[in-house]
């Protein structure tokens, strides 16, 4: 997967990123990711896909979260995601 040259942010994409949770701190993998929108039965709802991201931490499926950390987020490669899941670079 290429990284993508600019990212606009006003829109939050899909994609394998990292970001410091505090300034000069370690980095941390996060994935944006889609998934299907369930009714309250667990069947998919006739509706737009939820924008979810994964951090080591947790998972969240809260919109306003994915906006208010998306400037900070910089895309990597899948390579540079895997070695973030399996310890810290600084």
């Amino acid at each position: 997967m290429a990284v993508p040259s600019v990212k606009d942010i006003t829109r939050p994409a899909p994609g394998l990123y990292k970001r410091r949770l505090v300034k000069g701190g370690a980095w941390q993998p996060v994935k944006l990711f889609l998934q299907p929108a369930l009714d309250d039965e667990g069947r998919r709802a006739d509706r737009a896909p939820l924008l979810c991201m994964w951090t080591p931490d947790a998972t969240t499926h809260h919109r306003g979260h994915i906006l208010d950390v998306w400037p900070g987020l910089h895309p990597i490669t899948q390579r540079e995601f895997d070695a973030l899941c399996h310890g810290p670079l600084v």
